[in-house]
């Protein structure tokens, strides 16, 4: 197959249903700061949500995940070095939210 370049920085990818509301937050925070975000609601396996990634050229996923999410946390992975790490936020808040994705961009 040919990877086709959608111009997409980051993929944002709820971990599940019940994450959605948090994936759709990151996505809009993201979205403030500029960059090119598109956001999987699909019920799929996480596998499938990273093979839809690199279809479309997205440089960084970003998993937002129950535990981590309760820990403050979402997971990036930096798909073009296959690197990933877990940033943390600067706070419980919404704001802690924005604060960790200015810090991303």
């Amino acid at each position: 197959y040919q990877r086709r370049v959608h111009g997409v920085q980051d993929l944002v990818i709820p971990f599940n249903e019940s994450m959605r509301l948090q994936g759709m937050q990151v996505a809009a925070i993201l979205r403030k700061q500029g960059r090119q975000v598109d956001i999987c609601l699909d019920a799929k396996k996480l596998k499938n949500s990273f093979s839809y990634a690199d279809r479309i050229g997205a440089q960084r996923a970003i998993l937002v995940a129950p535990d981590e999410w309760a820990e403050g946390q979402v997971r990036v992975k930096d798909l073009r070095s296959g690197g990933r790490k877990e940033e943390e936020e600067k706070s419980d808040s919404d704001n802690g939210v924005k604060t960790l994705l200015a810090d991303l961009h």
